[in-house]
Parts: structure tokens; sequence; C-alpha cells
């Protein structure tokens, strides 16, 4: 396994700066968008103590990591179940070392900023690496022009983030210059008006908030002195009642000298107070202006010509596309920037890396594709029914047809029974001697050999008079294996589980009824060990077969034999031993030999035109001519790949360090690992990280030697069936009692009797 950087580095301590005015924040606008963020992440850190921006920016990362997340398998190689297991294993360690809290500071930075910096500190944990994730305060980040890099400060030097791989992470909102994007762009000059606002306001309340109180009292108090101290304790008594003026006022006289009114005051507030109303609206529009801009809006909430509910849609509309976007970047960054070191470490080859993907849909999305799943299923599966029908209706028909024949056989046999009889009776034997009864039985269609004479299978007979000669092979145990895990209900006998063999025998009864098979042969693991796990304990065994599954072997053998095919049954040796051995043995008796079975261990026998490596289960075939563009390497060579990245299947490690892009490209120029020079300065072939292919070459080549031998199958397995005992005749007399044994009456009638 590769060793990850272990340096950590350290940030510098400091504490954001305080105080903004016009100047100060043009100032720090104009250096981020230089490319330097040390004053605009400040400014961010003062724009997020406003509740409403910080509420608005904590909505939509919440928008985000409420998200499903999954992982896509990287299509980048040919070693599928490689790529599916670091698929696997993403997803479980994700989490760990991208934690919550981690991913909300990314994008607060990401969305702030445009642009988040991270330092991957790698740690081995469980033998594995993990790049345990630190966000670093954009304050000590900036992008150098002159060296098109970006650039962290540390307490002791400047990095150049290009320079140190595998150690950073630098998560951008796409383009050349991603800081461009930044909210706090379009949110600064917002946020400082509204401070500018409320300070107005404040020195406006000062002068204009006071309201003055006027007294009232009759007017006739004014005539003596005694009636003015009543006067005066009454203004008295209005000054005590708070701090504001008071004017006091008389009130004026009717005509008849009575007093118009009594006592009383009002308020009376200076003109212009109305403005308070501008400071008010002034605050909301800033307030309404930034939040919609950190939420990737461009309406505000005033009212529009098009109505709330079509304005809700397209606020919603604009929101969905921005969450859209936010997940690509994400996604792009964390596929690139972290799970492709993680697979170069853990796996030998970056491209194994899975791409993380966030589930945008809206609910209306989600609802129309579960809609259009329901309807492609019902879709299949009446096209399903519909072969199946037809299939019926054909192998019918051939029924009907093989009857009709044998009736009519049977009637010419005894009309020449008769024929014969008639002329012996009339005593004219010397007639009937001249009479050539073999050519007379060849005219009329009848069977030429003497009764009591076994017959070859007619099937097979038919093959080998004429037309292309085909041989088909089956692995039994891919089949078994395949038909018990299919999502097919379990099948119970007896209390015996019996699904996998029934599912294996309605495949083979598939294969048969379609009539384009005469010669075949089924080969099956029992026990599903062989003479390789004597060379090496972790290879494949009992182990890796369930129970209910294993307690089938030998009646899935019985099954296909009653089926009238040929078993092989490998006991030392593996099935794919005999499937390799029959792409020798009969390769002189037919112009094509069909192997059934999507192992790609098998693609070492495709080593002439007619032999064809078919994987039914998803309609694909791999001849000669296919190996190399799908493995990189001729199919002499397959082995010796095996032996070097590994089989799961079989439970082959291979050698770490040794990627299947590598191995390919050594493979295809050398050959075999012996052929390989120890030294990468001697490859005259172009292989990434060579140096480091080469050490673990060097280091392990015993063991990729063995690999190889697991790998390579055996061609001379004792088959003992001649090509003309392959040939198909039909299902035997018992194969309709095993059919009734096993409730699987759909099974019966649908192929020819042996005979």
């Amino acid at each position: 396994m590769n060793r990850a950087p272990r340096v950590r580095y350290a940030q510098h301590v400091f504490a954001p700066l305080m105080g903004w005015d016009n100047d100060r924040v043009r100032q720090a606008l104009e250096r981020h968008e230089a490319g330097d963020f040390r004053e605009s992440a400040d400014l961010a850190e003062a724009l997020l103590t406003d509740e409403r921006l910080d509420g608005a920016l904590q909505q939509r990362i919440d928008g985000l990591l409420a998200l499903p997340l999954s992982f896509e398998v990287s299509t980048e190689t040919g070693d599928a179940p490689a790529a599916e297991l670091a698929q696997r294993k993403a997803a479980e360690v994700w989490w760990r070392f991208c934690p919550e809290p981690v991913l909300r500071d990314v994008l607060k930075w990401l969305i702030m900023l445009g642009v988040a910096v991270v330092q991957l500190n790698w740690s081995e944990e469980r033998g594995q690496w993990l790049p345990l994730l630190e966000v670093w305060h954009p304050r000590d980040l900036w992008f150098d022009g002159h060296e098109v890099t970006y650039k962290v400060g540390t307490p002791t030097a400047q990095i150049g983030l290009a320079a140190d791989p595998y150690k950073w992470a630098i998560f951008a909102s796409g383009s050349q210059t991603p800081w461009m994007n930044g909210a706090v762009r379009r949110v600064a000059m917002y946020y400082l008006a509204k401070q500018q606002m409320f300070t107005d306001w404040a020195h406006y309340s000062e002068v204009y908030g006071h309201p003055t109180r006027v007294g009232k009292y009759p007017a006739a108090l004014d005539e003596s002195d005694e009636t003015a101290r009543e006067r005066d304790a009454y203004q008295d008594a209005l000054v005590n009642a708070g701090k504001s003026p008071v004017i006091m006022l008389p009130v004026d006289i009717d005509s008849e000298g009575k007093a118009a009114a009594g006592w009383g005051y009002e308020l009376v507030q200076a003109d212009g107070a109305s403005a308070v109303e501008v400071f008010e609206r002034g605050i909301r529009y800033c307030d309404s202006a930034a939040a919609m801009a950190i939420l990737r809006q461009t309406l505000t909430m005033e009212p529009a010509p098009i109505g709330s509910h079509a304005l809700g849609k397209v606020h919603n509309a604009v929101r969905h596309e921005g969450k859209r976007a936010d997940t690509e970047g994400l996604a792009t960054t964390g596929h690139y920037e972290v799970l492709r070191p993680w697979a170069l470490f853990n796996f030998g080859d970056e491209r194994l890396a899975p791409w993380p993907k966030w589930d945008t849909r809206t609910p209306e999305e989600r609802e129309a594709q579960a809609e259009a799943e329901v309807l492609e299923a019902r879709r299949r599966a009446d096209v399903a029914k519909a072969e199946a029908e037809a299939r019926r209706a054909v192998a019918e028909a051939k029924r009907a047809e093989a009857i009709a024949a044998a009736e009519a056989a049977k009637l010419r046999a005894e009309t020449l029974e008769r024929v014969a009889g008639a002329f012996a009776a009339l005593g004219a034997s010397s007639l009937a001697s001249r009479v050539d009864w073999d050519a007379l039985a060849k005219d009329e269609g009848l069977p030429l050999a003497p009764a009591g004479k076994s017959q070859p299978r007619e099937l097979g007979r038919r093959a080998l008079s004429g037309g292309e000669k085909v041989l088909h092979v089956v692995d039994g145990t891919y089949e078994l294996f395949r038909a018990h895990f299919s999502r097919g209900r379990r099948r119970v006998v007896n209390g015996k589980d019996v699904k996998a063999t029934v599912g294996m025998v309605a495949s083979l009864v598939t294969l048969l009824e379609a009539g384009e098979v005469t010669h075949l042969a089924v080969a099956f693991d029992n026990p599903i060990t062989s003479f390789r796990n004597k060379l090496f304990d972790g290879y494949k065994d009992d182990s890796v077969v369930p129970a209910a599954l294993r307690a089938q072997f030998e009646d899935a053998e019985a099954a296909v034999r009653a089926l009238g095919v040929v078993v092989w049954s490998m006991d030392e040796f593996e099935a794919d031993d005999a499937l390799a051995t029959a792409c020798q043995k009969y390769a002189q008796d037919f112009e094509s030999i069909r192997v059934l079975s999507p192992d790609k261990d098998l693609a070492q026998c495709l080593t002439r035109p007619g032999i064809v490596l078919v994987d039914r289960a998803r309609g694909r075939e791999l001849a000669a001519d296919g190996v190399r563009d799908r493995f990189g390497v001729d199919p002499e060579s397959i082995p010796d790949l095996l032996g070097l990245v590994g089989d799961t299947a079989d439970q082959i490690p291979g050698i770490d360090g040794v990627g299947i892009e590598a191995a390919a490209a050594l493979l295809s120029r050398y050959g075999h690992i012996e052929d390989i020079p120890e030294d990468a300065t001697d490859w005259d072939v172009e292989v990434w990280g060579a140096e480091r292919v080469a050490a673990a070459l060097k280091s392990r080549r015993e063991d990729a030697l063995l690999f190889r031998e697991l790998a390579t199958l055996v061609r001379n397995v004792p088959l003992e069936e001649t090509a003309e005992e392959l040939a198909w005749g039909g299902e035997s007399e018992d194969f309709g009692a095993w059919c009734e044994a096993m409730n699987a009456e759909h099974l019966k009638g649908r192929l020819p009797a042996a005979g």
C-alpha cells in the first residue's frame, strides 16, 4: 500500500478586524477581486454577525446537507469489481473524514468567498489511509497570478498548493476566477448601508424623537396671581411626569366670557417625524436584498404583478437550480481533490475513485421518475409474458410436429411389414429376397439400424450430418448461484430449499427450447474446493456457499442428467477447468464452441476465432478479437493479469500497488510476469507511477507467480465423452417425474422427449 503524506501544517492564530466603513469595504473587495482574500474573509465574518444574513446562509447550507448522498461507481477502468469495492468503501468512510461540521465550514467559505481551502491530514486506520479534512481560514489564502497557483501562509512559510500534492484540496465555485462568484461582493454594500441607516436613525431620534407636552388651562386663571398659582402647579405636575419640554397654553373663552374648555394636555411632535418610515423601509430592503443574494435569488420579496403563486414557483425554480450548481461543484471537487488520492493510496489506482452524488431532484421529479419506472417495469413484464407465450407456442408446434412425424413413421413401418408378410404368404420368397429393404426404408424415411441396436441421438445426428457444428458448455455452478440469489421467491419442497436447482433447470430449458443447441454439457464444482486450496490457504472454498445452496449441489446434477444433458462433476479440479479442457479437446470436432459463463478467467481460452464467451445474463459475447479491447492484454496473458491485480471472485488478492492500467500496459508489451524487467528504466512502455509499480513487482514477484498459477486453468481434465456423446437427444423419461416432485409443472412438455 502506498504511503500518504504525514506532515501537518499549523494555521495562524488571529482575531478578525472590527469596524468597517465605505473605504475599508471598497478596499477589501478590490483585493478580493485580485485574488487576495485576507481582508474579504474578515469582512465575511463581520457580515455574518448579522442574524438575517447568517440565517440565510444556514438555510442554504441546511438545504444542501439535507439532500440524500450516494456514490456512483467509476467507469474509468475495466476492473468493475475493484471499482465497485472502492464505491462501497467510500460510502462507509466518507463521513469519517468529511463530517458535517467540516462540510458546513467548506460551504460557508465556498458561498461567501467562492473558494475554500482544506488541508488533508492523512491517518492510517484499520489498514487504510483516510484523509481527515481540516478547513483553513481563507485569511491565510491567496491566488498568486504570476505563478498561477493558490498559496497559503503558515507561521513558518508560504506554501504553493500545487507543489504539495495530495495535501490540499481547493473547493471552488467554477470558472477560472471562482472568487468573483462569492456572495461577499453582492452583500457587503447592503450590509454597510444597513449599518449607516441604523446610525442615522439614532441621530435622528436624538433630535426629533422627543415630543413636547402642551398643557391646557382655562384662560381666566391668568387674571389674578392667586388663580395663576393653580396654573403653575399644573405645569409643575406635567414637567415632573417626564423629561420632555412643556408648553402651557390658555384656552380661549367664548363670547359670554366663559371658558371653552377645561384642563388637559396633548403631545406635539416636531415636523418631519414621518421620516422614520424611510429608515425602516431602507433597512428592510437591505435585509431582503442581502438575504436573497445569499440564497441565489434575483427577485426581491416585494409584491410582483405575476401573482404570489407564480412568484413562489419562480423563486423555487431559481433556488433549485442554485442547489444543483452547488452540489455539482462540491461533487466535482470531492471526487478529484479528495476521493482520487484516497483511491490511489488504498487501491493503487486513483481512477477507481467513485463520484459523490447529491440527489437534487424535486419531489415532482422523483414522483415522475417513480411513475416512469413503474411503467417500464410493466412494459418489460408484458414483453416477457409475450415472449414466454411465443416460446410455448413454438414448443407446442414442435411437439405436435414430432408427434405427427412419429405417427407417420409408425404407419410406414406397419405398411412395409404388411407388404413383407404378404410376399411371404404368397410364396414369392425369391422375389422378396431381391427387394432392397434398406433402400426402401430409407426412401420412406424409416430408421436404418436393426431393431434393438441403440441409435445416436436424433438432434445430435442431424447436427453432425450437416450444417455448422456447435458445442455449448455451461458453467453450472454460476447458474446455480445466479438462480439462488435471484429476486424470485423462495421455493421449498418437503422442507428443503430448491429455488436454485429449479431456477437453473429453467434456464437450461429456455436455452434448449430455442432449437439451436445440439451438443451440450454442464460443468459443476462439487465441492467448491480443488488442488488450488493446497497451494494457497486464502483461495475460495465452501465457506463462501450458503448452506441452503450447498445442499442442492447433488440434486442439481441429477436434475441436469434427467434433462438428458451430459454432466461434468468436478472434485479435484474446478468447473472452469472442465470448460477450458472442452475448448481444447473438442476443438477439432466443432466449428464453434460457446462457453456460457461471465467469468473473466475463461477469457484465457479464447485463443481461436471459433471459441466465444457468452454472458447470458447481460446479453454480451466476447471472442478472441475482443479480449485486448476489454482487458488490454491477449488471452494468453489473462492469468498474468489476474495474478497481478487479483480476482475477488476467487479470492486471489493480487499485488498491492499494481493497478489494472499499469498491469495491462506491461503485459501488453511483455506478455508474462517473468518477462517484465525489474528496473523501470528498462521498460519501453509508459506506465503511470512506474517506480512504485516496479518496487511492488520486485518485492512480491514470487507471490505474483503463485497467484498466476491459481488463475491458470487446467486443460487436460479427464473428460471421457466423445463429440457424438455430447449430442442432446431430448429430455429423459425421468424429467417429467422430476418436474412433478419439484412442483415445477411449468417446465413439463416444453422439450421433445428422447428416443
